[in-house]
């Protein structure tokens, strides 16, 4: 199992005012040009530090995920209800990662570019994965989006920031996905990148 820990350069730029950071895979460091590493944003490092717990395989204990939340902290994954119980739903977020937990298992969970919005506290992020539906075995390979809205709380890690509502636009939801392209129409690259399209995987 490959998390963003396991990569190694963060690449970091400024495009239409977010910052936007490439996980990359590149062994050997260009020729003839000298790079400082850039610095990374507060909510990049508390955005990375979620990712690489959700990436855990076997998953950790619900505490040490929630750790990364505010206390009133909500989940929202789009999709049609009758497809999943955690689809549609605004939940807290301890229901929705036990649902999660009761239905679904997942491998090789990866997140492979960030985007940060200072300036809104929020950090779009992109995964891929491979998630196992556990009463049927039927298993699938899936793109993710994230949308993280970061709040600030003086006793978190990340220089305070938690998450304080998490949603997520995924393959299996995606008749919402087109609200999300339509609010954000720079994430359609999310989607686009690397063979990972909308579609209704659990559907088909």
């Amino acid at each position: 199992m490959t998390s963003a820990t396991n990569h190694n350069n963060i690449y970091a730029k400024n495009h239409h005012n977010y910052h936007i950071a490439r996980i990359l895979n590149t062994d050997k460091p260009a020729k003839n040009r000298k790079m400082s590493a850039p610095c990374p944003s507060p909510l990049l490092t508390a955005a990375t530090a979620l990712c690489d717990t959700l990436s855990q395989s076997p998953p950790p204990p619900l505490p040490t995920i929630l750790q990364h939340f505010a206390a009133n902290a909500t989940a929202l994954e789009h999709g049609l209800p009758q497809l999943a119980p955690f689809l549609g739903r605004e939940l807290p977020i301890p229901d929705y990662f036990n649902i999660l937990a009761d239905n679904l298992s997942f491998r090789n969970m990866q997140f492979k570019e960030y985007i940060v919005d200072e300036g809104n506290a929020k950090v779009f992020v992109r995964g891929t994965g491979r998630f196992v539906w556990t009463t049927t075995g039927e298993a699938w390979h899936e793109c993710f989006v994230y949308l993280l809205d970061f709040v600030k709380d003086g006793d978190g890690d990340g220089d305070g920031w938690k998450v304080g509502r998490y949603q997520v636009w995924a393959d299996s939801g995606a008749g919402e996905a087109f609200s999300l392209f339509c609010s954000f129409p720079f994430l359609s690259v999310f989607f686009s990148a690397e063979g990972c399209g909308v579609r209704g995987l659990m559907m088909g």
